[in-house]
């Protein structure tokens, strides 16, 4: 068996980040934030989140200003769905897109188990202003609500859309399959009239040795890939004209205590800001299972910037 080798990785350069309760603090918000997706556009970060529907609006200057946010949406209320994974935007239409990562095909029945055992991912859609517009499915069967979608990214060519779903395990899968590297996947759907049609997949170079996968943007031919397990950013060169890679891409990795120690430890959403900086965004700290360190940087939004002179991306095995 051919072995893999692991791609050499840069190390991501802090421009600035502050906590989301900082920010938002004038708002009437729940507690945690446990944020899930981030998309720029227009000088504003839309921030969207696990445990509620709001979208929250922030000023790409992070000012602590009451101002520079806007809270969109209603709080969830407690029978219903849970929140957000990750935020797609339309430039055509200039619509959001919201995704759920997987529910229930045909309902519950009075137990809450699934009726046929099929899941599916979901797909809100609002307007320019945060307004919902409708909602539709995602063709693919997942195996459960617990490993689902994880990322959203949107792309129009030839006069056709298509989103793009980053599963969160490797090969689409859940429990220890899932967590083998090696096997990232993303699914592409083209739009229908009552659903997001599956066209196939695109596997990831199987360089890219992420344990988990939790948000994907594109820039031009370039794709932004973060793990959360892994604390990793990957970033290759995509061909949509052939819906491949064209290389095995970068690895990049935030950076880590004065102890060697991992402090971006719920890393969930990424969007391009220029092609040499992104934004990202952190889930809450998972008491008992991660450690205090992981609380430096939770629930937080932050802006990094690439280094000035990458290595060379070496060309797909």
């Amino acid at each position: 068996m051919k072995k893999t080798i692991p791609l050499p990785s840069e190390h991501l350069v802090l421009v600035k980040e502050r906590k989301l309760f900082d920010l938002l603090h004038n708002h009437d918000i729940v507690e945690p934030l446990e944020a899930s997706g981030v998309y720029f556009k227009g000088n504003h970060f839309y921030v969207i989140f696990d445990n509620v529907q709001q979208v929250a609006r922030i000023k790409n200057s992070l000012s602590l200003a009451k101002k520079a946010t806007v809270l969109f949406g209603e709080p969830l209320k407690s029978d219903e769905v849970d929140g957000f994974e990750d935020i797609a935007y339309n430039g055509k239409k200039h619509e959001f897109y919201m995704l759920i990562e997987s529910i229930p095909e045909a309902g519950v029945d009075r137990e809450g188990e699934p009726r046929d055992g099929v899941f599916r991912g979901k797909i809100i859609r609002y307007d320019k202003h945060l307004s919902k517009l409708d909602s539709m499915k995602l063709n693919y069967k997942l195996d459960d609500d617990r490993k689902g979608f994880e990322g959203l990214s949107f792309i129009h060519r030839n006069g056709k859309s298509y989103l793009l779903g980053l599963c969160e395990g490797n090969k689409c899968c859940t429990g220890e399959k899932g967590k083998k590297p090696g096997g990232g996947r993303i699914q592409i759907f083209r739009e229908g009239k009552k659903k997001w049609r599956h066209l196939g997949q695109l596997k990831l170079p199987k360089a890219v040795q992420f344990e988990d996968y939790a948000a994907l943007d594109i820039l031009g031919d370039k794709i932004a890939i973060v793990s959360q397990a892994s604390a990793t950013l990957w970033i290759g060169t995509f061909h949509q004209s052939k819906w491949k890679f064209a290389d095995d891409g970068q690895m990049y990795t935030f950076p880590k205590n004065a102890a060697g120690k991992t402090i971006y430890c719920n890393v969930e959403g990424v969007s391009w800001m220029t092609p040499t900086k992104l934004v990202f965004v952190s889930d809450q700290r998972k008491p008992g299972r991660q450690p205090i360190c992981c609380n430096e940087n939770d629930q937080s939004i932050h802006i990094f910037r690439l280094p000035a002179a990458p290595r060379r991306a070496r060309p797909v095995r």
